[in-house]
């Protein structure tokens, strides 16, 4: 069943865990950015707006974020953003200490 329309490649979607939401990346406003749909489909919500490439959402395993994929700052690097787009975040690498 298709949940989007519009023009543009919608691609990547993931349900939150609740099953409530899809996160999708899409090219629709020309660059690749991360958006969001309820489950039902009918409404999108844009969650990243930047010149940037984001793509392939993730969720958190408790709904509280978002991850994706991000050339922002230069090479892709893994961010994160809250479900309703705010406090994006660069996600760093830590040191596993064995």
């Amino acid at each position: 069943m298709q949940i989007t329309l519009g023009s543009g490649n919608d691609e990547r979607p993931t349900y939150s865990p609740d099953s409530l939401t899809i996160a999708f990346s899409t090219n629709r406003d020309g660059n690749y950015e991360i958006y969001k749909t309820p489950a039902i489909g009918v409404v999108v919500t844009r969650l990243t707006n930047n010149a940037a490439s984001d793509r392939n959402p993730s969720w958190a395993a408790d709904n509280s974020a978002i991850a994706f994929g991000s050339d922002r700052n230069s090479g892709m690097k893994i961010w994160a953003i809250a479900p309703d787009g705010t406090n994006p975040t660069q996600l760093r690498r830590r040191r596993l200490l064995i």
